[in-house]
């Protein structure tokens, strides 16, 4: 048989551990009920949010809105700012709440890639400016803060809305018409050319036509630059004449490589006519000669000049070596005037030199600018063709090759 003292031991063991129980299972039920009742008071505020929601008034302990309609969308779209010579890109709301603040986010537009506009006094609508020095086009991705008026907490939305690249251009019938221009066939329909002109700059055309010829005007608003799109069925089947005039090779250079890259062209043959670039290259091509020919002046008179002080540093020489240091004297202050000499004639064919490379590399760019009116192989043969004229200086056929594909 069990010890009494052994007995009343685990009897006291069982007490204690059927207590232990009871006071987890009340500490439990303890914070059951507590989440129970921050539960209970979390879906009240909700209802009376709703209704406030519903009815459109503020609360009466004086608080703000922190809802939006569900039914809350934000839009976006391309306005055109003549005063800022820029376009801008429009935020707005489909209902009475309004936009606070919205955060922009697109490589190669902006400095440190984003850019963060917040309302003043904020309205269902938000215009943020977009500013660029050149033809780029990007993907922005959008973070836009929406709330109801005077809220203190605002909802986020994420959006994504396209740049096109060619956006400072838009459409004026009453431009000048440009006397440069490029030309070429596209291997393409009317249908896949009219979708490049509406997803490339802020224009939609409402019925695409399979047939019907296009001739677009348009204006930059940042340099007042006019261009115009011109493409027409060819009459070889699957070809479009396409012609873009403009005074800007760069520009030009820069539709004609974005067209073939929607396109996905893999070669590219063109002829083109820019008389003011073509005038502005023939002045550099006379400052170069002119550069080459100082330059070959300059080490001439360097080298006589030169001959001339060894001359006198043998004669100083001598002259000291017989003892005749009046004479050495002179010789070494002769010395000292052509040494002189010489380094102003060495600034001279530095500078020279200099403004010799600068000129090179302005008629380097217009070789890359010539070579982006094309596609493929044929861009690399206009380079070559035209750094070869530059090396045997043949530069009466510079133009020719630039503009016309041989």
């Amino acid at each position: 048989t069990m010890p009494v003292t052994s007995f009343a031991f685990w009897v006291v063991c069982i007490q204690d551990a059927e207590e232990e129980e009871v006071r987890q299972q009340e500490v439990r039920l303890k914070e059951l009920h507590d989440a129970r009742d921050a539960l209970y008071s979390k879906l009240r505020t909700l209802d009376t949010q709703l209704e406030e929601n519903k009815s459109g008034k503020i609360g009466a302990s004086g608080g703000t809105r922190t809802h939006i309609p569900a039914d809350t969308e934000v839009n976006c779209q391309w306005a055109v700012n003549h005063t800022a010579k820029c376009v801008d890109l429009v935020v707005s709301t489909n209902n009475d709440t309004v936009v606070s603040m919205v955060a922009v986010f697109a490589d190669q537009v902006f400095d440190g890639e984003s850019l963060l506009i917040r309302a003043e006094t904020p309205e269902s609508r938000l215009n943020i400016p977009i500013v660029t020095d050149k033809a780029v086009g990007a993907n922005l991705f959008l973070k836009i803060f929406v709330g109801q008026r005077n809220a203190s907490v605002y909802h986020m939305f994420e959006q994504g809305f396209k740049l096109p690249k060619f956006s400072m251009f838009v459409p004026d019938e009453k431009r000048p018409e440009p006397q440069g221009h490029v030309s070429f066939g596209a291997p393409t329909d009317m249908q896949r050319m009219q979708l490049w002109l509406s997803t490339s700059f802020n224009i939609s055309i409402n019925s695409p036509s399979t047939t019907s010829a296009l001739t677009l005007p348009f204006k930059s608003i940042r340099d007042k630059l006019a261009l115009t799109v011109v493409a027409k069925p060819s009459e070889s089947p699957g070809v479009v004449d396409v012609k873009f005039a403009i005074d800007d090779m760069a520009v030009a250079a820069s539709l004609v490589q974005d067209l073939s890259q929607f396109l996905g062209v893999k070669e590219l043959h063109s002829t083109a006519s820019f008389p003011e670039e073509m005038q502005k290259l023939q002045s550099i091509l006379v400052q170069v000669e002119e550069f080459n020919s100082a330059r070959v002046r300059l080490s001439a008179e360097m080298a006589d000049v030169s001959n001339v002080a060894k001359g006198i540093i043998v004669r100083a020489e001598d002259l000291r070596l017989l003892g005749n240091m009046e004479g050495a004297r002179d010789s070494y202050v002769e010395l000292h005037a052509r040494n002189q000499e010489l380094l102003i004639e060495h600034s001279k064919r530095t500078s020279n030199h200099q403004s010799l490379l600068g000129a090179l590399k302005e008629v380097n760019k217009y070789i890359q600018k010539a070579s982006q009116l094309r596609v493929g192989p044929v861009s690399k043969k206009i380079i070559a063709a035209c750094r070869q004229c530059i090396q045997s200086n043949d530069t009466a056929k510079l133009a020719d090759i630039m503009m016309q594909t041989r």
